[in-house]
This record gives structure tokens, sequence and C-alpha cells, in this order.
């Protein structure tokens, strides 16, 4: 056990303690149902078993006085009915109570044979009743005579035989009962006894185990206490001697962060300067290339001009041609204004012979009478649609004459300012042509000084990159140096709060300590 440690010992001792206290329980459980079971018996057996035989005994008193009611003398007839039914009523109710006693059943021999007797007894008791209810009703003299010998000798002997059997009978069960009540409280100061020594025995065995294992445990922690002290000191002064190590690393760590951090101030400053001309080359190579890009721009401007006055003179060329085209049409369009005015005078001609033969339609019509009238009806309807012609005709005539008259204006108009344009817009080309020409060579000499101009721009802005790369290069180290410094300065800041807060927690364990050494011995 020695080996144990405090935790497994305080398990072990939790565990016994728990075996005891379930040994006592189940003790006391034991007896309680013992005792439980005893009182259960007498309430639900013994007791009701006493209670019926007692109302067994009272239904027996209520016949037996219902009975010597009705052998006085000069009874009125109302007391006499009211007696044979007494006696009625008193045997139905003690039969009933012997059913409800039987239902319990028998839990001793002796108490069968007290029952047998009572029961036996009882149905002697039972028949001489209702043989005095049978004489007593009849009312015949000779009966009457055998009525007082039941009376005075048969009734009080059978009577008598069954109040001494019940009285046995009840008094059994008072005994019974008696006797287990006097068992059960037996019972009971015993198991209170045997459980009182077992909490005793339990209590001397948790003292005897509680206290082995306290000086067991007491011994550990005291040992443990010692060691304790003896490792917080070594531990003190090694924090000590860190903290101080920490401390004067620290001081150095921040006068090279010092140095460090003047240099880096020169040599951003230095960088500031060659970014400001660097920037300033960049934007004279922008403005080179801009320039270039502007005289490339204007360049092909000026030969997509070139083209667009080339193209403008073929356009005017194909305009020309169109324009011939379009006066040809007009021309065979008057042709075909001509040839359809023709064909409307036909269609005059047509109209005034059919306006003729309408005519002569409706004077003959008019001649033949009454039968000619669908005819002169039609004849006029004809030569409605023959007028209608003839004045359709000659408004078809009317407009194409003016439209021959205006299509002929239009196209003598067309050709003549046709003309004037393709005469003037041929002289504007050729000048246009002119002037692209000289201005696509004045670009071109621009473009080729522009691109002199950038490349030269181009090798000095190369160069001042490169001398910004070289100050970066410079300040990425500085910063790097500098970087681990302010790390290692921060590590040292770390180490020597770790190693503060080690003190404070030695302190501390030493605080521990002395309370766990108060905790052991009790003192100072």
């Amino acid at each position: 056990m020695s080996k144990w440690g405090v935790r497994k010992k305080i398990i072990l001792f939790s565990f016994l303690q728990t075996v005891l206290i379930f040994l006592i329980g189940q003790v006391g459980y034991v007896s309680s149902t013992k005792i439980e079971h005893q009182y259960s018996s007498l309430i639900n057996k013994n007791v009701p078993s006493l209670e019926f035989s007692n109302e067994m005994f009272l239904y027996y008193s209520q016949t037996r006085i219902a009975l010597r009611t009705l052998g006085l003398a000069r009874i009125d007839q109302g007391a006499a009915t009211r007696a044979i039914k007494n006696v009625q009523e008193s045997i139905l109710r003690f039969e009933k109570s012997d059913s409800e006693y039987l239902k319990f059943g028998f839990y001793n021999p002796q108490q069968k044979l007290l029952y047998e007797k009572a029961r036996e007894t009882w149905e002697e008791f039972r028949k001489v009743s209702e043989n005095v209810l049978t004489i007593y009703l009849s009312q015949k003299q000779s009966d009457q005579n055998r009525l007082s010998e039941i009376f005075l000798q048969i009734c009080p002997q059978k009577a008598e035989e069954f109040k001494v059997a019940i009285e046995a009978l009840s008094n059994f069960h008072r005994r019974d009962i008696a006797l287990k009540a006097r068992f059960a409280s037996n019972a009971s100061s015993t198991a209170v006894k045997i459980e009182w020594y077992l909490v005793l025995i339990a209590a001397v065995i948790s003292i005897g185990l509680g206290a082995t294992f306290m000086a067991s445990i007491t011994s550990e922690l005291s040992s443990i206490s010692k060691e304790l002290i003896i490792n917080s000191d070594t531990v003190s002064s090694d924090a000590h001697a860190i903290t101080e190590s920490s401390s004067s690393l620290l001081k150095s760590f921040l006068g090279q962060l010092t140095s460090l951090e003047q240099i880096s101030v020169t040599i951003k400053g230095i960088q500031v300067m060659v970014n400001k001309n660097h920037e300033k080359f960049k934007d004279a190579v922008n403005f080179s290339s801009f320039s270039r890009n502007e005289a490339n721009i204007g360049m092909r401007s000026a030969t997509d001009v070139l083209e667009a006055i080339n193209e403008i003179n073929s356009i005017n060329l194909k305009f020309q041609d169109v324009i011939q085209s379009s006066n040809k049409n007009f021309s065979e369009v008057y042709k075909l204004i001509q040839e359809v005015t023709l064909e409307t005078k036909v269609i005059n001609e047509i109209a005034f012979q059919i306006k003729l033969l309408s005519f002569n339609t409706s004077t003959e019509a008019a001649h033949i009478g009454e039968k000619g009238k669908s005819l002169a009806v039609i004849a006029e309807e004809i030569g409605k649609l023959a007028r209608i012609s003839e004045n359709a005709s000659n408004e078809i005539s009317t407009l194409l004459s003016d439209s021959a008259s205006k299509i002929n204006m239009i196209t003598r108009e067309n050709l003549q300012k046709t003309d004037e344009i393709i005469k003037m817009a041929s002289c504007k080309v050729e000048y246009g042509v002119q002037v692209g020409k000289e201005s696509v060579a004045t670009l071109e000499k621009n473009v080729k000084n522009a691109d002199r101009l950038s490349i030269n721009l181009e090798d000095v802005l190369l160069t001042s990159e490169k001398q910004t790369l070289r100050i970066n290069e410079i300040t990425s180290s500085l910063i790097s140096i500098s970087d681990n410094v302010q790390e290692d300065s921060e590590q040292l800041q770390i180490s020597s709060k770790i190693a503060t807060s080690l003190e404070i927690q030695v302190r501390s364990l030493n605080l521990i300590s002395d309370r766990l050494k108060k905790l052991v011995y009790g003192h100072e």
C-alpha cells in the first residue's frame, strides 16, 4: 500500500466506507422487511379475522335478544313482528360476516378447529332459532307448549355452547395478535441494536482506516513540501540570474537598434532623392512615348485622310456614272409616259364608241316598249361607265403630260448641277491629295526625332532604376537587420518577463509550501 498514490488510497477508503454503509443498510432492510411482514400479517389477516369473529358474536347476541323478546308473556303483535324481523336480519348478517371471515383463510390448525367448533354450534343455534320462528308463527296450542320448552331448555343450552365456541375463537385471535405484535416489537428492537453495533464497528474501522491513510498521506505531503522548498530556492536563484543577464543584453541590443535607425534614416533620405529623379525621368520617358505615339497617330491620320481623299475621288467618279445612269433612266421613263399617253388616247376612242353604242341601245329599247326597259337600264349604266372611263382617261392623260414635262425639266437641271459639282470636287480632291502628301512627309520626320529622344531617355531611366534597386537592396538589408535586432530585443524582454514571473511564482510556491507544512504539522 505504500506504493499507492493519494488518489488510490482515498478511493480505497471511500470504497470500504461504502461497503460498511451498504452492510448496515442491508441489515436494516432485512430487519425492516421482516417487521413489515409481521405487521402486514397482523393488519391483513389477524386483525380482520378478530373483527369478523367479534361481528359474528355481535349478530349472535342480537339474535339471542330478539328470541328472548319473543318468549316474553303478553307481547303485542307489533313487537313480535319486529323481533321476528330482527332474528332473520341478524342471521343473514352473521352469515355474511362468516363468509368474509373465510376469505382470509386459516393460518393455524388450531384456528381451523376452533372455527369448525364455532360453526357447528352456530348451525345448531340457528336451527333452534328458525324452529322457534316456525312454531311462533303457527299459533297452535300444542306448538306453544313446545315453544316454552325450547325457550327454557334448548335455546339457552345451544346459545351457551355457541358463546363458548365463539369466545374461544376470539380469544385465539387476540392471543395470536398479541404474540405477533410482541415478536415484531422484539425483532424491531433487535434490529435497532444490531444496526447500532454495526454503526459502532463501522465508525471504529473508519477511524482506524482514516488514521492509517492520513498518516501515509501526511508523510508523503511532508516529503513533497520539503522537496518543493528546495527546488523553489534553486529555481529562484536561476530566475534571478536570467533576469540580470536579460537586462544587460537588452541594453546592448537597444544601443545597436538606435544606430541602425540613424543609418536607416540617412539611407531613406538618399532613396527619396533617387526616387524623385527616377520619377522625373519616368515622366520624361512617358511624355516622349506619348509624343511619339501622337506623331504616329498624326501620321496615320494624315495617311488615312489621303486615302479618304482618294476614295472620295473614286466615289466622285462613281457618282458621275450614277448621275448619267439616272438621266438615262429618266429618259426611258419619259418615253414610257409618252407611250402610255398614246394608249390613253386609244382608251378614249373606245369609251366614245361605248357611249355611242349605249345611245343606240337606249333608242332601240324605247322602240320596243315595256320589254326594252331592262335593256334601257343596262344601256344607261354602260353609258355611265363609258363616261367614267373617259373622264379617268382624260385625267390620266393630264397627269402623264405634267409628269413628262417635270421629268424633262428635272433631267436638264440635274445634268447642269452635277457637271458643276463634279468639276468643283475634282479641284478640291487634287488640292487635298497634295496637302496630305506634304503632311505625311513632315510627320515622318517628327516620328523619327521622337524615336531617338525616347531611346536616349529610356537609357537614362534604366540607369536610374538600377540605382534605385541598389538603394532598395541596402534599405532592405538594414530593415532586416533592424527587424532581427528588434525581435531579439523583444525575445529578451519576454525572457525577462518570464524570469520575473518565475520569481513571483517561486514566491507563491514557497507560500504554498509553508501552507502545506502548516496543514501537515499544524504549526508555522
